[in-house]
């Protein structure tokens, strides 16, 4: 009729106070009889059982909520990020786990240790896939919604110096990598050092070119040539051109 663990506690009361013969079951026995007071702690038994049960529901039910709210606030923060990242942090140990934040941390990126569960329900709030079998084992989530390329370069960094710790793979731009396509982008030069170059390759291009009509001007003075420029100029009105129509007037007045 009753459960296991609900025979063993009614046993335990009917040997604790009806069999024992001491004063609690001599008081009790004599208002009440054996069938009432046994009737009467099965009741008492049940009802706790039953407001277990539904504390239990209650806890639950808090639980679910959180997850949700967990899920919704990541979702959320994946939308607006231009990069996810997901790494394997097994066998960091604090002093490098705090350096690694405080570096991803100066660069604008967020690392957090997050359940496998809510990131696979974010990503799939967000309609990203392709990562589900990543998340396996422990699993650090990095997000940027600013510059991707410096967190990518610090976290591949890291797990060169630290062959434990390793990159699954991740979002950039809202497209799905792989942890070798990261690495490719990670090793790419930054955008300060892009760049310098391009300001270098131009720099040295106008030189060369200067470089070059200095030469071209050398060679010509020294053949004895001159650059001369021509301005075209308007011919000058003589003073006596000026004159002569006035003189023509003169006569045939």
């Amino acid at each position: 009729m009753y459960p296991r663990g609900i025979k063993s506690v009614i046993s335990f009361l009917e040997n604790r106070f009806f069999r024992n013969e001491n004063r609690l079951h001599r008081k009790i026995a004599s208002n009440f009889s054996h069938r009432q007071i046994f009737t009467f702690m099965q009741s008492l038994l049940l009802n706790l059982i039953n407001v277990g049960g539904e504390l239990k529901k209650m806890a639950s039910e808090k639980i679910l909520n959180q997850k949700k709210e967990e899920v919704s606030k990541l979702a959320e923060q994946m939308k607006e990020a231009n990069l996810i990242l997901l790494t394997d942090y097994r066998g960091i140990n604090v002093t490098d786990d705090t350096t690694l934040r405080k570096d991803l941390r100066n660069v604008g990126a967020k690392y957090t240790i997050i359940k496998n569960n809510i990131t696979k329900r974010a990503l799939a709030e967000c309609g990203i896939e392709g990562l589900e079998e990543k998340l396996e084992g422990p699993t650090a989530v990095v997000m940027s919604s600013e510059d991707y390329l410096e967190p990518s370069k610090i976290i591949y960094k890291f797990s060169k110096d630290n062959d434990y710790y390793t990159i699954k793979g991740g979002v950039i731009e809202g497209k799905v990598m792989t942890a070798e396509e990261i690495i490719t982008l990670a090793k790419l030069p930054s955008r300060e050092t892009l760049l310098s170059m391009l300001a270098g390759a131009l720099l040295g291009n106008i030189s060369k070119v200067a470089v070059a009509l200095d030469q071209v001007r050398i060679q010509k003075e020294e053949a004895g040539e001159k650059v001369t420029v021509s301005v075209p100029v308007e011919p000058a009105v003589s003073e006596e051109a000026k004159t002569e129509p006035e003189a023509e007037t003169t006569e045939e007045a």
